[in-house]
Order: structure tokens, then sequence, then C-alpha cells
């Protein structure tokens, strides 16, 4: 199993950012390289807030901290204006690693704040 695609809207200092398979990612492994304060530790914290429960007790103060700066104005269901981040993580299945019947596994978590 591997990562086959990761896109990150408003997350820290990614307003948009979208990786795939064959184009930026690899099935083996991926080095991660970039300036200092270019958004190295960015990205694999925005894999990690995806895919794990890393952020679930952090406080809404400190997830707010997680926005991207200038961003992320979503119109929201009630028609109003708010601030969001979201990232989504597409895991290769095609050797069913997990137990479901589907090639492509998609997880996306999105915080509005």
């Amino acid at each position: 199993m591997h990562i086959k695609r990761v896109t990150i809207n408003g997350f820290t200092s990614y307003e948009q950012l979208t990786m795939e398979s064959g184009k930026q990612l690899s099935k083996g492994c991926n080095l991660i390289l970039g300036l200092n304060g270019c958004g190295k530790s960015n990205f694999l914290q925005a894999i990690i807030f995806a895919l794990s429960d890393h952020f679930k007790s952090k406080s809404k103060q400190d997830k707010r901290k997680l926005l991207h700066e200038g961003l992320s104005r979503v119109r929201n269901s009630a028609g109003n204006d708010t601030s969001a981040f979201s990232v989504e993580v597409a895991l290769d299945n095609t050797e069913r690693r997990i137990p479901v019947e589907a090639d492509e596994l998609v997880v996306r978590k999105s915080y509005n704040a």
C-alpha cells in the first residue's frame, strides 16, 4: 500500500497543493527536500492530520493556528463565510491490504474554524 495522492487546502503554509503518484510521489520511498521554512514539515503534518487522531485533542485555538495565513474563506451550508482547511490522502489498495473491494481508498479530514 502506498500514498497515491495528497491534496491540501488551507493547511498551514499550503493554500492549495496536490501531489500525485507517478508525478511527485513514487510507490517506494519518497525524499522531501527544500530550504528551511518552505513547508516540508507542514506537508508531513498534513498527512498525519488526515490519517491519525493526533490533532483530535488540540484546542480550537491550536487548530486555528493550522489555517493558512491568507486563507480559507469558504461558504458553509448556512451561507456564511467561515475559515476552513482540509487534507485528503488517497491510498492504493490494489493488493487489498485493507479488506474492501476498492482499488483506491480516500481519507479526507477537514476543520471549520
